[in-house]
C-alpha cells in the first residue's frame, strides 16, 4: 500500500574539509542546527535541500554532546 511510498534512496556527497568556508551553530529548545557554507558554492548545492551554498543539518537535543564533539574537531581544521 503506502509503505515505502515516500522513501528516497540515500545520496552521498563528498567534499574536502578544506572546502568548508563557515560553520554556524544554533541551539534551540528541541535540538541544534549546524549550518555549513562551502566554497565553492556548488559543492553544497549537490545535496538535496541545500540552498545558496549552505547545508543545514538538524539534530535532536539528546545528541548535543556529539554535536559539541564534532564542532570541536572541525574547529581545529577551520581557520578563520
Amino acid at each position: 500500500m503506502f509503505i515505502g511510498l515516500f522513501k528516497r534512496q540515500t545520496k552521498r556527497v563528498r567534499f574536502e574539509i578544506t572546502d568548508i568556508d563557515e560553520i554556524r551553530h544554533k541551539r534551540t529548545p528541541f535540538g541544534d542546527r549546524i549550518t555549513l557554507r562551502t566554497q565553492p558554492i556548488d559543492l553544497a548545492t549537490r545535496v538535496p535541500g541545500s540552498a545558496q551554498g549552505e547545508l543545514v543539518l538538524k539534530t535532536k537535543k539528546k545528541h548535543r554532546r556529539d554535536v559539541a564533539a564534532l564542532l570541536d574537531r572541525l574547529e581545529l581544521w577551520i581557520v578563520e
